[in-house]
């Protein structure tokens, strides 16, 4: 079980917030979110050989390719050996993916914000350059589904989306209905993935090759680090039930328990050949964006 500190909920205006990011950031990051977004998310290798591209043309095999791409229905022709070559569809589309169980409206004493603030806030500028280059954009929050819009004036109808949300339940993972249609699609999930860690598993296995998926681990700082003082009350903000503790005596358990949750989902994503990345709310977002573009 894992339990943390309740909150009021609050609304931020993330129009704001979104620009007030964009503004601390500096030119270099700026850029390199303009130029790499497209190339992080959109022309990415698959790790998954020719899954999500298109054929595009043969070439000559050359020594240190990967001989996974060898046709050999050609070699058996022609006795030569060639390469398939592809390229990503221009027009991929993206999914942003938001768990908005009550867990993620926690905010530490160190933050600026809350989790569910936090992961708005990097989806928004996400959003804001992903649009700049047309790219068609859904979200989707429990069983609601924005549907896809590209414009760069949408940019205000996906801010919006965030402002007059419900805080409801934890990832819909249903949503593959949105994205079992043509194409490959990169599907963006923001979750502290406090979850119990086989159910977890599951359904990161279950996920579709064909598709991209990204996951954004959002969590606090000190809900990997209790710091050890005095009695404490914790509350666990989706059941509201309560303990009280001398945080000294369950500092080793809960520690070595989150640490092998966070252990076991991230081998579960890359072993599944997806991406994962990990946000600590504590930090600048400023600082997340440039780790992401360095990742």
């Amino acid at each position: 079980m894992y339990i943390s500190i309740l909150l009021v909920w609050y609304i931020l205006d993330y129009s704001k917030e979104i620009e007030k990011v964009l503004k601390k950031t500096s030119p270099q990051i700026l850029m390199g979110l303009s130029c790499q977004t497209d190339d992080f998310f959109g022309k990415q290798p698959s790790k998954k050989i020719g899954q999500g591209i298109e054929f595009n043309h043969y070439s000559p095999y050359t020594e240190g390719e990967n001989v996974k791409n060898i046709d050999w229905k050609a070699f058996g022709r022609l006795e030569k050996l060639f390469i398939k070559k592809f390229e990503r569809d221009s027009n991929e589309r993206f999914l942003f993916l938001f768990d908005t169980s009550k867990s993620m409206l926690f905010k530490g004493s160190d933050s600026l914000y809350s989790k569910l603030e936090y992961s708005f806030i990097v989806a928004g500028v996400l959003t804001y350059y992903l649009l700049q280059s047309q790219h068609p954009i859904a979200y989707q929050f429990s069983n609601y589904f924005t549907g896809y819009q590209s414009d760069r004036k949408d940019f205000s109808f996906f801010v919006e989306q965030f402002e007059k949300l419900n805080i409801n339940s934890s990832i819909n993972w249903e949503f593959q209905e949105n994205i079992h249609r043509k194409g490959r699609k990169t599907v963006l999930i923001f979750s502290d993935f406090f979850e119990d860690i086989n159910f977890l598993v599951e359904k990161i296995k279950k996920l579709p090759e064909l598709h991209s998926f990204h996951f954004f681990h959002t969590i606090d700082n000190s809900e990997i680090d209790l710091k050890e003082s005095d009695i404490t009350k914790y509350v666990d903000m989706e059941s509201g039930e309560e303990i009280v503790t001398d945080p000294s005596e369950i500092y080793k358990i809960y520690k070595e328990e989150v640490e092998t949750h966070i252990k076991i989902l991230k081998k579960a994503i890359l072993n599944s050949g997806f991406y994962y990345h990990k946000f600590i709310t504590n930090n600048k977002i400023e600082e997340s964006l440039m780790s992401l573009l360095n990742s």
